[in-house]
């Protein structure tokens, strides 16, 4: 990881008559349920948007740890949210960083990082497995080839299911293309989405000590390298 510093969907048609053919339109805005879940203060009240990867007590885990830092955040939101039931306390950075170490040795980082969303899938549901949590697990890859890749509908729609779910995703980007806020290399915790009226996309995302908004469609068409997302629910 680069260390850089629900509505439901409505039914309507223009008679206002019932019928079969009613065009389904997307709510506005999709987001967490209680956001506030993620914004972690530190020793001094100083608030972070959900842990941050600066907090591993290594070089190597500061430099690589955006993955299981953003696993951490998935986690620490369903037990926030009461889905789940973890032996760690998350109220505050000192009680997020033992879960944060906890879930390195699940999310382990590779000499190139957690540089796919299988690797990210795969430890999350081993720490979930080792603590007897039940979660599924669902991953969207985003393929280098431009041709392979789903299209902005598809990647909303799954963005969306998540996020209605009350569950954060976890987004993966490798190459930021012409997205300025991304980081390259890097995992980033989605929190919410919002639809302008033209129906493009933006993501409202959560990067330790910064919070911004990502236009999804300029990324998905921009990217070189893809990336993809994580999302994650407690059953």
């Amino acid at each position: 990881g680069h260390n850089g510093n629900m509505d439901k969907q409505q039914e309507s048609n223009a008679t206002g008559r019932t019928s079969g053919t009613a065009e389904t339109i997307p709510p506005p805005m999709t987001r967490l349920a209680n956001p506030g879940c993620l914004l972690i203060p530190d020793e001094t009240g100083a608030v972070s948007f959900g842990c941050d990867q600066d907090w591993y007590g290594t070089r190597w885990k500061r430099q690589a740890g955006c993955g299981p830092n953003v696993a951490t955040n998935l986690l620490v939101y369903l037990q926030c949210a009461g889905r789940i039931n973890l032996p760690y306390a998350t109220g505050d950075k000192a009680a997020c960083m033992h879960l944060m170490e906890a879930v390195w040795k699940h999310v382990t980082p590779s000499l190139l990082g957690v540089h796919t969303t299988r690797r990210f899938a795969d430890g999350l549901h081993a720490f979930a497995r080792s603590h007897n949590l039940p979660l599924s697990l669902d991953a969207l890859e985003v393929p280098r080839k431009r041709g392979s890749r789903p299209s902005p509908a598809e990647t909303e729609a799954f963005l969306e299911a998540g996020l209605s779910l009350d569950c954060p995703v976890a987004f993966l980007n490798l190459h930021n293309g012409s997205v300025e806020p991304l980081d390259a290399w890097h995992w980033v915790t989605v929190v919410g989405l919002t639809r302008d009226p033209a129906g493009d996309v933006s993501l409202e995302i959560y990067d330790g000590d910064r919070s911004f908004q990502a236009d999804l469609a300029a990324w998905l068409a921009s990217t070189k390298a893809g990336g993809g997302f994580v999302r994650l629910r407690g059953e």
